[in-house]
């Protein structure tokens, strides 16, 4: 198992909090919707991960479907994404 496996696999929660600061001025979500108009829309993400961005783009969804291959890391997106199902 590469590292990154290793770490998807024994430290989502930790994983999550360390990429969080990765957009700490908040453009990403701003961008995405520069791109694509996101409201009232379906949304498919492969590779979700923790749900770093699933978080961003659910306020506008109106249906979601995170899928990811680390059931570790969509244990976490689950917890974060819990106020909107």
């Amino acid at each position: 198992m590469d590292h990154f496996q290793q770490i998807y696999q024994s430290k989502a929660e930790q994983y999550d909090q360390f990429i969080s600061y990765e957009d700490y001025q908040g453009n990403i979500g701003q961008h995405l919707k520069m791109v694509y108009p996101l409201e009232n829309t379906i949304i498919v993400e492969l590779g979700a991960g923790t749900g770093r961005l699933t978080r961003l783009l659910a306020p506008y969804a109106t249906a979601l479907l995170a899928c990811d291959v680390s059931l570790p890391m969509l244990k976490v997106a689950k917890t974060h994404l819990s106020r909107w199902s």
